[in-house]
């Protein structure tokens, strides 16, 4: 792995095109038991177009400033002629890993390690200060993201107003169309049943509230500093060898989309993804519903407890009884777009499939991811992946 530690006391991460989910992961371990105090991270400008791994790489940030880690990072990129362009601004005001490195890294700096804080720094008020935040228009697909700062800023400028959830389902479907309804994948509204592309909005709801209500809050109840954000994006590809290529080292999104891609065709894939960087989803209900700790967490009592919680929808909130259908309703509403669901939280890592040929009585039971490595605590990351296609084929 690119991971090595100095005499300095500096662990240093290098992160790569080619590496995979499952070897950022790796990376967040090793510094989740390192005791060295400085961190450099080597942001290679091009990271590829590995499906959720941007948003490990965020988390591999949050990971290393919660513990008191001085981060540093390196802004990979070779051009001295043109230190400061464009494609550096979209860098850090549009990507996951930029936004986040302006959220958690004590100083940035280019590949020749001159400071480039004062050029960078300024771009964090712009991303509070729009609406949403969209990618460059790419071959791959765009994005629009929303981000939070929390304690500071805990509710996205695009959000404010949102005061009821029919206002933000309403906003969050237009946000899609859009952004996302046009090319490939124009119409997907007009095919998709009404009930299941209100139930879509509703699961982004859901999880985005619980994100404010949980995600950000310690043990003791005390705001976290740190990020969280839903980003809405699209993924279109000509070639099922390319697009799968996006899936390298997870075997079970891997198998998902080989199992669902037409080879005729052009084809869209549509992701929701809502993140924080809070004590997950098992450590923040047991800090509040004690009586359901028993013993020592064990990845798998921790992914019992999960299927537990969405299965009784168990809440946090004791005063609130059956609070707790907002994953219930995210994961049926994925079954009925024949997605793929993906759930990071604390040191679990789970996921479930639906595809056109599921018996529609499948059950919402979330299943262990088959990682080898050990799993660092990190906050909740969903991830959402589904067809921009009919999905009553």
């Amino acid at each position: 792995m690119d991971t090595k530690k100095t005499s300095e006391d500096v662990l240093t991460v290098k992160l790569l095109k080619a590496h995979t989910i499952i070897q950022v992961e790796e990376q967040i371990h090793n510094i989740s038991r390192s005791t060295a105090k400085n961190l450099d991270v080597w942001l290679a400008r091009d990271l590829g177009p590995k499906l959720f791994k941007d948003t490990r790489i965020v988390c591999l940030l949050a990971a290393a400033a919660s513990r008191g880690m001085r981060v540093r990072v390196i802004d990979w990129y070779s051009d001295l002629a043109d230190e400061f362009t464009a494609t550096t601004t979209d860098r850090f005001a549009t990507t996951l890993e930029g936004i986040a490195s302006l959220e958690y890294a004590t100083s940035i700096v280019n590949s020749q390690k001159a400071s480039i804080d004062d050029l960078i720094r300024p771009l964090k008020r712009v991303v509070i200060e729009k609406e949403g935040i969209k990618t460059p228009e790419k071959t791959s697909g765009q994005a629009l993201t929303f981000c939070a700062f929390d304690p500071d800023e805990p509710v996205p400028l695009g959000f404010v107003g949102f005061d009821s959830k029919s206002t933000f389902m309403s906003k969050f479907r237009e946000y899609r169309r859009n952004c996302f309804e046009v090319g490939t994948g124009a119409g997907f509204s007009d095919r998709v049943p009404a009930a299941v592309d209100a139930q879509l909005a509703a699961f982004a709801y859901e999880i985005w509230q619980n994100g404010f209500q949980h995600g950000r809050l310690d043990r003791m109840n005390q705001d976290i500093v740190g990020m969280r954000y839903l980003r809405v994006q699209k993924h279109v590809d000509y070639n099922k060898a390319s697009f799968l290529n996006r899936a390298t080292g997870f075997r079970e999104l891997h198998s998902y989309l080989d199992r669902e891609i037409q080879d005729s065709k052009a084809f869209t894939f549509y992701e929701v993804t809502i993140a924080d960087n809070g004590l997950g989803i098992v450590e923040r209900f047991l800090a509040t519903r004690p009586e359901y700790r028993q013993q020592a967490l064990t990845k798998e009592s921790a992914s019992a407890l999960v299927n537990l919680i969405i299965d009784q929808a168990l809440s946090s909130k004791l005063s609130q009884p059956g609070a707790g259908h907002g994953l219930e309703l995210a994961i049926d509403a994925v079954r009925k777009l024949r997605g793929f669901i993906s759930i990071r939280t604390g040191n679990s890592w789970l996921y479930q499939a639906f595809h056109h040929r599921a018996d529609d009585g499948e059950g919402p039971q979330l299943i262990n991811v088959d990682c080898t490595v050990t799993l660092a605590p990190v906050g909740t990351q969903i991830n959402v992946l589904f067809p921009l296609s009919d999905t009553s084929k």
